[in-house]
């Protein structure tokens, strides 16, 4: 893991914190003497929280934790959730059930106050797919490109693993 750089996140490279949050910078020049950085923490793909870190971004001053902002890794160049969405895997002969995925997917990435007002049309939706040999459920996508993965399929909101789409197969609407 490539430690926080101040430089390079200023370049608008981007962050996550060492645990694989998401984490989007408001402000590099709060006025504190320890914690200048504000950033938007992705807690668990439902609830977000504003957290102040040191320039080295560090929470703690004094000890490494899990919600320290470090690099984030350079990703291959794959495909953006909001790609599949719009255009899928294949023109003319889409996988079975890449439509349902491409559907639930867009309904996922609409803004939140969109969401709270469909929700009682789409709050019984649900998605599954493989991932490396077993079946997942996911639970939405984020806005860096990659989809929500839990193996609990009863659990509506979070997720344990988020992966580039390109590597789900076998989409469907039943487990």
């Amino acid at each position: 893991m490539k430690p926080f750089d101040l430089k390079e996140a200023k370049a608008g490279k981007p962050v996550q914190t060492r645990e694989g949050k998401s984490v989007t910078i408001l402000s590099f020049n709060r006025k504190h003497d320890t914690h200048k950085v504000v950033a938007l923490v992705d807690l668990d793909g439902h609830t977000e929280a504003v957290i102040p870190y040191t320039e080295e971004g560090k929470f703690q001053v004094d000890k490494e934790f899990p919600g320290d902002i470090v690099m984030a890794p350079c990703p291959d160049v794959g495909l953006h959730v909001d790609d599949f969405v719009d255009f899928g895997t294949s023109y003319s002969n889409p996988p079975p059930g890449e439509k349902d995925a491409r559907w639930f997917l867009f309904l996922k990435r609409l803004p939140a106050n969109l969401q709270c007002e469909f929700n009682d049309k789409i709050k019984d939706l649900k998605l599954f797919c493989d991932y490396e040999g077993s079946r997942f459920r996911c639970t939405g996508a984020s806005r860096m490109g990659d989809v929500w993965l839990t193996p609990n399929f009863n659990q509506d909101v979070g997720y344990t693993k988020r992966i580039d789409v390109r590597h789900c197969s076998n989409w469907g609407l039943k487990p």
